[in-house]
């Protein structure tokens, strides 16, 4: 993802602002009917990362904690990477 580098934080990608289902469709073309997406900055642990995203602290909606016990998703994938702001 061009997300760190490019100091970015949000859904879209700096690259011609590719949304995740364009991400998803360009690289996983009909194998995932349901697909969703969330990110933490400043965390640096695998666990840290899933156990600060499902409390979902400060989220009125509860977006993340929703996202991940999504109960049509099938798989989960964790990405940790550097980005240029958050450390």
């Amino acid at each position: 993802s061009d997300l760190g580098t490019n100091g970015l934080s949000g859904h879209l990608g700096n690259e011609n602002n590719i949304s995740i289902s364009d991400r998803v469709n360009k690289y996983y073309k009909d194998k995932f009917k349901y697909f969703g997406e969330s990110f933490l900055f400043g965390k640096k642990k695998g666990i840290s990362i899933i156990i600060d995203l499902l409390i979902d602290k400060n989220i009125k909606d509860k977006k993340n904690r929703t996202n991940i016990l999504n109960e049509n998703f099938k798989e989960i994938g964790l990405c940790i990477g550097k980005h240029s702001i958050y450390k």
